[in-house]
């Protein structure tokens, strides 16, 4: 299911929402909802990218990410196996003071934001079939919501107790008796 399709991992666009549309591929600054990899947004922090006129990478642009309220990690699994650093670094860019202003209605911003408190109201959900000491420090590091944590996990005992195998069972006597019988024999 994992490798079925599309299977790049960098990839990185913006959704908006207007009152009758919705945009795909729109402006960071001016996206509703951000869908990206680690990976992407880490090159896109970095400015990993180059530009065609000059030939030289951009500036490290994060500012798109100052005002993320809620973080979706989904297969936190799948990103452990790949570079979990990625996810760390894009994490610790999450809800820090613009650097530049962008097109900007000054009356929609939140005091908490002015304050650098953004991170304790940001909701960060982290979704895995397991869980890993990598995703319970992120959690432990990255997760500061005022309201507190939750952390939610499900036990499956699996189908294994279910199965029933007919087996003859040997008890321990009779089986040193077998070994015996079968070192004697030439």
């Amino acid at each position: 299911l994992l490798f079925a399709g599309d299977v790049e991992d960098h990839f990185l666009f913006g959704i908006k929402f207007t009152k009758k549309s919705v945009k795909l591929y729109s402006n960071f600054y001016a996206s509703d909802i951000i869908v990206a990899s680690p990976l992407a947004l880490k090159l896109k922090i970095d400015g990993g990218e180059v530009t065609k006129k000059k030939g030289r990478p951009k500036e490290n642009d994060s500012d798109f990410l100052s005002s993320i309220e809620i973080v979706v990690v989904d297969y936190a699994d799948v990103i452990s196996m790949q570079n979990w650093s990625h996810l760390h670094a894009v994490l610790e860019q999450l809800n820090h003071l613009p650097s530049k202003e962008h097109v900007t209605n000054v009356m929609r911003i939140r005091p908490w934001y002015l304050d650098e408190q953004a991170r304790y109201y940001r909701q960060t959900i982290i979704l895995s079939s397991y869980l890993t000491p990598e995703m319970n420090a992120l959690f432990n590091g990255s997760c500061l919501n005022y309201e507190g944590k939750v952390k939610l996990a499900t036990e499956f005992t699996g189908v294994l107790p279910k199965i029933q195998l007919e087996i003859r069972q040997v008890c321990m006597n009779d089986l040193m008796h077998l070994l015996l019988v079968n070192l004697m024999m030439p």
